[in-house]
């Protein structure tokens, strides 16, 4: 744009953004990216409170009647946009080879009555846990801890760092070009997994391989978490 022109740099939040005016001829020199992060400080604390306590952990399964359950997380806004709605119909799908499966939801928005309705229409009101909007990071870090993988459908922003923080695997759409500036901290196979966007089969399939496959779960865990805190 012809105010850009006049800078003497261009700050960006992402390589791909900055990549694009490069390519339009703006000088490499004056464009710069620094990445969107969060405060991982608190996300740290709150996970090494944790993370060597597996009696504790257990603790909070019992307490929250998880048993042994398998967790699935989506923290953020509930709005139609990011689609929880997939992540249910794809719990649906895995409750045959995963009957005790639970979805834990954190967050408000207008679109929690539809989420709950369709929960009950898939015979998932049990096993999927709208947990409301929880602020205080010492309180939901209990539920990243228990949780396989973080599962966001679609629109995902800063929320890829929050779940890579505690080492969760993201799950997410793979249609880039609809997901904020974040997304660039997803590499596929290696932190996290992209599915088909709007294919909940496909979903279903990437979660069941990070439910199943826990020497490759491991693997994306600790690169998740080295992305989030290198």
């Amino acid at each position: 744009s012809a105010v850009a022109k006049l800078a003497d740099a261009l700050l960006f939040y992402n390589h791909t953004a900055a990549d694009a005016y490069v390519r339009s001829g703006f000088d490499p020199d004056r464009v710069f990216v620094a990445l969107n992060a969060i405060d991982q400080s608190p996300i740290q604390a709150a996970r090494a409170d944790w993370v060597d306590r597996p009696e504790r952990i257990a603790g909070f399964r019992k307490e929250q009647g998880l048993g042994d359950a398998p967790v699935l997380l989506f923290v953020s806004r509930l709005e139609e946009a990011n689609r929880v709605d997939l992540l249910i119909e794809a719990q649906a799908k895995l409750s045959k080879a995963f009957p005790s499966l639970v979805v834990a939801i954190i967050g408000k928005g207008p679109d929690r009555e539809r989420l709950e309705s369709l929960a009950a229409e898939r015979g998932l009101t049990e096993r999927v846990r709208f947990l409301g909007a929880i602020y205080d990071e010492e309180i939901s870090a209990p539920w990243f801890m228990v949780s396989t993988a973080f599962c966001y459908p679609a629109n995902i922003g800063l929320s890829i760092l929050h779940g890579m923080g505690y080492g969760l695997p993201v799950v997410t759409s793979a249609r880039v070009e609809a997901q904020n500036p974040e997304i660039e901290a997803l590499r596929d196979g290696e932190n996290g997994f992209f599915y088909r966007d709007g294919d909940v089969d496909d979903l279903a399939a990437k979660l069941e391989i990070l439910l199943t496959d826990h020497d490759l779960r491991s693997r994306l865990s600790q690169a998740a978490h080295a992305t989030a805190t290198e």
